[in-house]
């Protein structure tokens, strides 16, 4: 019985009562790779339902946080890496980029399959992955990240350094990026690529006004995303993550019809609450935390604070992911992404 509640509690997402649980059914004796297997087995039930659209991105990463909890409580229990059992992988967004919410999520879900995840970040130069693959020689993939079309060079160069390092045979390179393709790379070397999602950006308005009128927006430039985003749907696309930091509300309806499963970048000068409310469960709404409010020079840990904890009180815990607004894991002012990064943290723990 207690292994079925980590399942079932893990599927659900229930990250303040997988520990408890997972304690509970070591106490009565289970064993702790067969609780590792069955949180890996209730991940699997997690994508297969988001597969089959009766869950949303939120769920998905609500389930696999919680999974990361009961980890944390087997892992000493656990034979050496067994918290790893499928082995480890490296991943990071190549030098001169400083994207990663694409990056973050295929972490997570990798980390949630079974992998000991080593995350380097963003803006990763070559030596750093070659270092950190020497430091861990029993690495068996290696994940680099683009976002951007500039920085398709530098994963270019980072592959080819990995290529003709003496270990290359031992380890399998994974791309992937908004703009990259399976023929780019089979081009430069690398080994898989899957895209299950794509972070795209274009602005479509500024903080309290669209560009163009819903009207010219659905004559002149809905057609256009319609074809670019039904291509990466059917050609195996699972989430696509749009992001304009800017108001937008007038242009959900039409975003959902594009296909789009995530506006990252959503300003609170959109009313979010409403929007969830409205169109919860055909898009997901990441943002609410305008980085003007609190990335400027006089920010306070107090003032982070209290804007995190605003939001994510205004929003609620469903169909919405707080972050910044501009979405890159940098801020102007030094401390203020970590600041918020770590109350968003905080909140998670307390609303989830």
């Amino acid at each position: 019985m207690s292994m079925e509640k980590v399942n079932d509690l893990v599927t659900r997402g229930k990250a303040k009562l997988v520990p408890a649980a997972v304690q509970e059914a070591l106490d009565e004796g289970c064993e702790a790779g067969a609780l590792l297997d069955t949180m890996i087995a209730a991940m699997d039930v997690v994508g297969e339902n988001f597969k089959n659209g009766t869950i949303f991105v939120p769920e998905m990463l609500i389930a696999a946080k919680a999974m990361k909890k009961g980890v944390e409580v087997l892992k000493p229990h656990l034979a050496s890496g067994a918290s790893g059992a499928l082995g480890k992988v490296i991943i990071g967004t190549v030098a001169g980029d400083l994207h990663d919410i694409g990056k973050n999520l295929v972490a997570m879900m990798i980390e949630s399959a079974g992998f000991e995840v080593i995350d380097l970040g963003v803006d990763v130069p070559i030596e750093n992955f070659l270092r950190t693959y020497e430091e861990n020689p029993d690495t068996k993939i290696i994940a680099c990240s683009a976002l951007l079309t500039t920085t398709m060079p530098a994963l270019q160069q980072t592959v080819a350094a990995i290529n003709e390092a003496s270990w290359r045979s031992k380890v399998k390179v994974m791309v992937g990026g908004a703009p990259i393709t399976q023929e780019f790379a089979d081009t430069i070397g690398a080994d898989a690529y899957t895209p299950d999602a794509v972070f795209h950006h274009d602005d479509w308005g500024s903080q309290i006004s669209t560009f163009i009128s819903p009207e010219m927006f659905r004559e002149f430039i809905k057609p256009a995303y319609e074809k670019i985003y039904g291509y990466f749907k059917s050609h195996g696309v699972e989430i696509i993550v749009h992001h304009s930091d800017s108001y937008a509300a007038t242009l959900v309806p039409d975003m959902i019809d594009m296909g789009i499963d995530v506006w990252q970048g959503v300003m609170n000068t959109n009313n979010i609450p409403e929007l969830i409310e409205k169109y919860g469960g055909k898009i997901t709404f990441m943002g609410g935390i305008d980085s003007a409010s609190v990335d400027r020079p006089d920010w306070t840990p107090k003032l982070v604070a209290a804007e995190v904890q605003k939001t994510c009180k205004n929003c609620g815990n469903k169909y919405f992911i707080p972050n910044l607004s501009q979405g890159m894991a940098v801020s102007t002012f030094p401390g203020v992404y970590e600041a918020v990064s770590a109350e968003i943290d905080k909140m998670s723990k307390e609303m989830f």
